[in-house]
């Protein structure tokens, strides 16, 4: 089932790499200051910090 999370797209760097921060449900993405919605697809445990494309590819 695909995980809804919110996020913001880095204003730096890559920008279609966004940096992970979740909250304790795992839904809350945040960096920069342009939020929106998209869903995820997320198998396995993902850690803080870790980087995700756009699209929703882990990388």
């Amino acid at each position: 089932m695909p995980l809804e999370i919110t996020f913001t797209p880095s204003s730096i760097g890559d920008p279609d790499v966004i940096e992970w921060s979740r909250d304790k449900d795992m839904t809350s993405v945040t960096h920069g200051n342009q939020s929106f919605k998209k869903l995820f697809s997320i198998s396995g445990s993902v850690s803080v910090g870790v980087k995700i494309r756009k699209n929703g590819a882990i990388i």
